[in-house]
């Protein structure tokens, strides 16, 4: 489901469900809460400028998928948030996008 059609109450939800489990591993990583929630809502909103992207481009997350050689759930996994997004992922969902991922990067972060 894209992400502009789920509930806020569920993305609110996800949100503070992933800010706990990164508090978990906050010892472990050394940062701060407020870095760490900054660093999610930063997450979130490359995740969206994604969305936004393929919908743009009238590409579906199965074919962008297919297009990145992944399983047919790559991308939503991807835009869910069930799954972490690499940085080598993000380049190349960009350059199939026929985005420059600065561009896709600075849509997502400079608002």
């Amino acid at each position: 489901m894209p992400l502009a059609l789920i509930p806020f109450q569920y993305v609110s939800v996800q949100y503070d469900l992933k800010i706990l489990e990164l508090q978990q591993q906050s010892s472990y990583f050394g940062m701060s809460k407020g870095l760490m929630r900054k660093s999610v809502r930063q997450q979130i909103k490359i995740i969206e400028a994604i969305v936004s992207a393929r919908e743009e481009a009238h590409i579906s997350r199965m074919e962008l998928s297919s297009k990145l050689g992944g399983s047919s759930t790559l991308m939503q996994k991807i835009e869910t948030g069930d799954r972490d997004l690499k940085v080598w992922e993000f380049i190349a969902i960009a350059r199939e996008l026929d985005i420059d991922p600065c561009e896709l990067l600075r849509r997502a972060l400079v608002k």
